[in-house]
């Protein structure tokens, strides 16, 4: 009876906020109507398949409600139409409001735990941790750094998250006083380019006006400290080589002797990126059958592979691009050995 109720309450305040127009609705497929369904907890994400394409076309990245096909609401979600991950469920409640005061609650609540887990706000204060560990937090979309008292990294890695910087900067700041710099960085290379995203260098997002620390140069003459001991690094950059880049044509004829004239090459985890984005600009330009673009993406991941090619099918590129299932380092070696 009380499911009964809760599930009638729920499709009351579905139709209400669809008459207001506040927020986009997405419907879930009856495959991912059965994934919502089997298990004691409902998933955080949702795969393309999982949402119906017709309700879903045309949408921009942004917050939609999941609904399944009886109206009964699942939450607020981040959504991105491009992605395979399409939805990102941020809260259970459809009334809920994604603003600053989300955000705080969301830290605040991730900042207690870290503080029972390590004796005290003393304790937590001599070494570097993670506040916000994406959907281990409630917050899928981000990664928050906390490398000291002073300094937080903040690591977004979907779309809808890209856009609430400004948001998640000014929470972190009303919740950690002692904040003197907060900067942005692109770890997780593979799942922004999941999301078509691109990967940037740390930069600074915003300072109190201290001097720059001793470190490791970023963009734009800002610095920041490494401490060997917290483990927090900057990302590593995709193999650039004169003698790779040189034998590109050699190595990708190899590959694929059948492959037209104007070809990319995507090596590993960290070009993943490159393969999709140059793949999908190409097929948006409409160039001459003869003269395409064909990308080869080597990746020694089974899993990133089976991602990238369920991306590649959703994103209508499967034509553009070749993922290779291979360690780069031995794949680049073995072509070399053919040539």
């Amino acid at each position: 009876m009380n499911r009964s109720c809760r599930c009638l309450s729920s499709v009351v305040a579905t139709a209400h906020r669809r008459v207001e127009g506040k927020i986009p609705v997405v419907r879930l497929s009856e495959i991912g109507q059965k994934r919502m369904t089997s298990s004691p907890i409902a998933p955080v994400t949702l795969q393309a398949n999982d949402i119906q394409k017709k309700r879903a076309k045309h949408r921009d990245v942004g917050l939609v409600e999941v609904v399944d096909l009886s109206g009964t609401s699942y939450g607020i979600a981040s959504y991105n139409p491009s992605a395979y991950m399409s939805c990102r469920i941020l809260h259970r409640n459809s009334q809920a409001r994604i603003d600053q005061d989300f955000f705080f609650d969301v830290f605040s609540r991730a900042l207690q735990a870290r503080i029972a887990a390590l004796g005290g706000m003393p304790e937590l204060r001599k070494r570097a941790f993670r506040l916000i560990n994406g959907e281990g937090d409630h917050l899928p979309g981000l990664y928050v750094d906390i490398p000291s008292p002073t300094t937080a990294c903040v690591n977004p890695y979907t779309a809808f998250m890209d856009r609430q910087i400004d948001l998640i900067m000014s929470a972190l700041r009303a919740l950690l006083p002692s904040l003197k710099e907060v900067y942005l960085r692109h770890d997780d290379h593979v799942i922004r380019s999941l999301e078509f995203l691109p990967t940037i260098r740390p930069h600074l997002l915003w300072s109190a006006g201290q001097e720059p620390l001793q470190g490791i140069g970023l963009p734009g003459g800002a610095k920041v400290r490494m401490d060997p001991a917290s483990g927090w690094s900057p990302p590593a950059h995709p193999m650039r080589s004169a003698e790779l880049i040189r034998r590109l044509p050699t190595l990708l004829r190899l590959a694929r002797p059948e492959a037209t004239r104007r070809k990319v090459l995507a090596v590993h985890a960290a070009a993943a990126e490159l393969a999709v984005s140059m793949a999908k600009l190409a097929e948006e330009g409409g160039n001459d059958a003869n003269d395409r673009v064909m990308v080869l993406a080597v990746e020694q991941s089974k899993q990133l592979c089976e991602a990238l090619e369920g991306t590649i099918g959703i994103s209508g590129i499967r034509g553009r691009i070749m993922v290779q299932h291979d360690v780069p380092r031995l794949w680049l070696r073995d072509r070399g050995d053919e040539r």
